[in-house]
C-alpha cells in the first residue's frame, strides 16, 4: 500500500528517520514503515533508538492519535515477529475502546482497515488512551542505555573463569552449530514468563551479556527487557549507577564463531560446516 500523505500541524518537528518511512495517511494517524528490506526489515540498535523516538514524539503529539507500524517490501522477518517485537517495544498491538472523540475514532478505524491489509501491521495506542502494555517512555531505560561488549573482551573473562559473568543467548530455532562456553539459551519467545525468573536468578551477577545471532534485533531487545524487568522489581539504583552491568555482545554468535568457533575452551558443540 502506498501511503498518502495528510501530515498535520505539529507542535514539535517529527524526529529524524533514517531507518523508518514516516507518513500521515489520515487525520491523526501516524504510519511507520521499517524500510531496510535489504535486511529483511531487520532493525540494528540505532534503528531501535530511532524508533524509540518516534513514539515517544507521537505520545507528546496532539494532532497524532494512533500509529501504525509496518515493513517495506518483503514481510518482516530475519528472527522475530513484528507483534512480538511491538509488546518488547512497550507498545501495544490494538486500540481498546473508541470513546475518544470523533477524531480519534476515526484515526482507529483508519489504522485498523490499514492493519487489516497489511498482515505485519500492528496498530500503536498512544499513553493517553487505553492499553495493555506500560509505553516505552515509561521506563528510565532505552535503547541509548545499552552497553556493548566485544568477543575479545568477553573471551578474556571465560578464559580467566571470571566469576559473576553470566551469558544469555536468546536464538530459538537458529540455536544450533554451537554456542559459547556456560551460556544459557534463554529463547526470545519465552521471555514473557521467563525474564522476571531470570532478573531474581542473576540478581548476584557482576556482568550479564546477551546476544543473538547477529545482536541487531533479539539480543538488544532482550537486554532492554531484562533492564526494564529490573527496574520493574526494584533491583535498579536511582542515577544509573548499577553493581550489575549490562551488556550486549558485537556481532552476536555469528562475529563470535568466526574467531572462537574451533576454540574448544570458548565454544561448546560447534559445527563448521554450518557456518561456512
Amino acid at each position: 500500500m502506498t501511503p498518502v500523505d495528510f501530515k498535520p500541524e505539529l507542535n514539535k518537528p517529527q524526529p529524524p528517520a533514517e531507518y523508518c518511512v514516516v507518513s500521515y495517511p489520515a487525520p491523526g494517524v501516524l504510519l511507520v514503515r521499517l524500510n531496510r528490506p535489504k535486511e529483511l526489515n531487520c532493525i540494528n540498535m540505532d534503528g531501535h533508538a530511532e524508533l524509540d523516538a518516534i513514539w515517544q514524539w507521537m505520545d507528546e503529539e496532539p494532532n497524532l492519535s494512533v500509529g501504525i507500524v509496518t515493513g517495506t517490501g518483503r514481510a518482516f522477518c530475519a528472527g522475530a515477529d513484528l507483534k512480538d517485537e511491538a509488546h518488547q517495544w512497550g507498545l501495544v498491538n490494538k486500540v481498546v475502546g473508541d470513546g475518544e472523540g470523533e477524531v480519534v475514532a476515526a484515526a482507529v478505524d483508519y489504522a485498523k482497515m490499514i492493519a487489516e491489509n497489511s498482515p505485519d501491521a500492528v496498530i500503536i495506542a498512544k499513553t493517553s488512551y487505553p492499553r495493555t502494555f506500560a509505553a516505552s517512555n515509561m521506563s528510565s531505560y532505552s535503547v541509548g542505555s545499552l552497553k556493548n561488549i566485544s568477543r575479545e573482551q568477553l573471551a578474556d573473562y571465560i578464559r580467566a573463569k571470571k566469576p559473576g559473568v553470566s551469558v544469555i543467548d536468546v536464538r530459538d530455532s537458529d540455536y544450533i552449530g554451537g554456542h559459547i562456553m556456560g551460556c544459557q539459551n534463554v529463547p526470545v519467545q519465552t521471555h514473557d514468563f521467563k525474564m522476571p525468573e531470570l532478573a531474581r536468578t542473576l540478581a548476584d551477577q557482576e556482568a550479564v551479556i546477551f546476544h543473538c545471532s547477529l545482536s541487531q534485533q533479539r539480543g538488544p531487545k532482550s537486554a532492554l527487557n531484562y533492564l526494564r524487568e529490573r527496574e520493574r522489581m526494584g533491583m535498579t539504583k536511582d542515577g544509573g549507577d548499577e553493581k550489575q552491568k549490562v551488556y550486549v555482545l558485537e556481532g552476536g554468535f555469528s562475529k563470535w564463531q568466526e574467531a572462537y568457533g574451533e576454540d574448544k575452551e570458548l565454544t561448546e558443540a560447534y559445527v563448521k560446516d554450518l557456518w561456512e
